[in-house]
């Protein structure tokens, strides 16, 4: 989709880099990657583990046959019902949370927490003022994961990402 396309992720890859190196994050989590496009400027520029969840097949296999080698993964979960992988430095969720349901969003939180990763980054829309929920299956809606009923705060680190943020927390 739109919000995959380089003209618009160029600052933001630009910024998770700069993150990435003065961090020394040494893997990254992508849940919900989608067609790697974006991301695979980023990873280019650097040197850690990558491994890319996503719930549809022949993306994942059409991923994994275009862009997989030694430090590039991606594996077909559903992560709202299956276990994350664990212990990764930075965990990115970008572009995910505007199509599921509020009480999913607090379980993948809650997930992610639990992960050992040193950070996580979620995007976020903070003009929205109250978190209407996801209608169904193939709607989505703007996210603010500072209101209600998710409230999270002390942001580590605040990226501008076109027209959003990303907000990147240090974990527990």
């Amino acid at each position: 989709g739109l919000g995959s396309d380089y003209k618009i992720t160029k600052n933001l890859i630009f910024e998770l880099n700069y993150f990435i190196n003065k961090n020394k994050i040494k893997s990254v989590l992508d849940i919900a990657c989608g067609d790697f496009n974006w991301m695979k400027h980023l990873v280019s520029k650097n040197n850690f583990e990558y491994l890319g969840l996503e719930i549809v097949e022949k993306i994942v296999n059409n991923n994994n046959k275009l862009y997989s080698n030694s430090k590039i993964k991606f594996s077909c979960i559903d992560v709202l019902s299956e276990k994350l992988p664990s212990k990764y430095d930075l965990v990115i969720v970008r572009d995910f949370f505007i199509h599921i349901k509020n009480q999913d969003i607090k379980i993948m939180i809650d997930k992610i927490q639990s992960s050992k990763c040193k950070y996580f980054a979620i995007n976020n829309f903070p003009s929205v003022n109250y978190n209407n929920d996801v209608k169904g299956y193939g709607h989505h809606r703007l996210v603010n994961i500072e209101k209600e009923p998710f409230l999270l705060d002390k942001t580590h680190y605040i990226m501008d990402d076109y027209d959003r943020k990303l907000n990147i927390y240090k974990n527990k």
